[in-house]
């Protein structure tokens, strides 16, 4: 069902003027009735409780989280045939019952990013106890959905295209939590997908594609772990930084790849106190803070152990030993055709989730050879 399908049912019924407590949307089929009320109504309830309790402690969202994920795994949604197109399904509603109410403040996005993020980790939970691959690919049709999937603990495959918003997949696989996949494309909001695999947390694959306005700062930080991490196409104006902290804290990043991205200012803080390694085949603007007309567009810089060792980017020398470096790293692992793949998906006759199964295939054969 489309967004435009979702707004049509609650429009008929007045579902997003209501307070969400005991609604019941007329003229639609038992299932999608019951799937309806099953999902949005423990929201009053969640935030009855829970809302208190939210602010910007990361340790205290990632608390509320599991609680959420223990009250709905064994009581509230126990018996509910929770399936990919009802989640969907409902983030439309949720976007639209927010028109509908008018702005909800930080506190109340923040907990409702997380109660999505606990209806994912539900169904990829049950998908696994099926033994089947938990792979979802949502096109937000350019809807507003601030935090949306953030704390998601443990993801197969995650696809987000065509959305807005602030903290979009945001500190999803934390907390001893993992992240095989992570995708997002034409995101526009800052904060998307940040610190992917930090605390203690373990992400695989993560793969950013002209989004706007990112600054992906974090990944794999604060005893975390993330295996690759490719940046592509996207725009970081005003001071976007690319690498950001990635890997610091004692964490660790094997490769963050940053391709024919838009920026005007490169991390002094790769993997502060981490490991990281970072190659830049990047376009920088005009009005740029790196003051190097020898740039042009490769440099690459790494970070291991306790002290960042930092490399004049004026070097020709060493610009040639980054573009080495780089040839090195592309001729072992296929960083171009998966991010052929990923424009594919939605502009394919493919179905999506085929693509990002292949992809899922690359990138596992990869670390296979490696």
């Amino acid at each position: 069902m489309k967004q435009t399908q979702t707004e049509q049912i609650l429009t008929q019924n007045n579902f997003a003027l209501k307070k969400l407590k005991g609604i019941k949307p007329k003229g639609v089929k038992a299932r999608d009735k019951t799937i309806f009320e099953s999902l949005l109504e423990p929201i009053d309830y969640i935030m009855d409780k829970h809302l208190h309790r939210i602010d910007s402690r990361i340790y205290q969202k990632a608390q509320v989280k599991d609680e959420i994920d223990k009250e709905l795994e064994s009581d509230i949604l126990k018996s509910v045939d929770l399936t990919s197109n009802d989640l969907k399904n409902c983030i439309y509603a949720l976007n639209i019952i927010e028109k509908g109410q008018g702005a909800w403040n930080i506190n109340q996005r923040s907990l409702l990013g997380i109660y999505t993020g606990c209806l994912l980790d539900l169904w990829t939970k049950r998908q696994k106890e099926d033994n089947k691959r938990a792979v979802f690919y949502m096109n937000g049709e350019g809807i507003i959905f601030d935090d949306l999937f953030s704390y998601t603990k443990n993801i197969d495959i995650l696809m987000l295209d065509n959305f807005k918003g602030t903290g979009i997949c945001g500190l999803t696989g934390t907390h001893k939590g993992n992240v095989n996949c992570l995708i997002t494309k034409h995101i526009e909001g800052l904060f998307t997908a940040e610190r992917t695999g930090a605390y203690a947390g373990n992400a695989g694959l993560v793969i950013a594609s002209k989004n706007k306005l990112m600054n992906p700062f974090g990944v794999g930080g604060h005893e975390g772990f993330a295996d690759i991490v490719l940046m592509n196409n996207c725009e970081l104006p005003d001071g976007g930084q690319v690498g950001n902290y990635a890997g610091s804290y004692k964490g660790n990043v094997n490769m963050f790849l940053s391709l024919f991205n838009r920026i005007n200012y490169i991390s002094q803080d790769l993997a502060h106190d981490g490991s990281a390694e970072c190659i830049n085949v990047d376009e920088v603007l005009p009005d740029t803070k790196l003051h190097s007309e020898d740039l042009d567009l490769v440099y690459s810089w790494s970070a291991r152990g306790k002290s960042n060792e930092k490399h004049n980017l004026h070097n020709k020398v060493f610009g040639k030993k980054a573009f080495q470096r780089y040839q090195e790293f592309i001729s072992m692992f296929p960083a171009m055709q998966i991010l052929d793949l990923v424009e594919e998906v939605g502009n394919s006759t493919r179905s999506p989730e085929d693509i990002l199964l292949e992809i899922d295939t690359l990138y596992k054969q990869s670390k296979l050879k490696n």
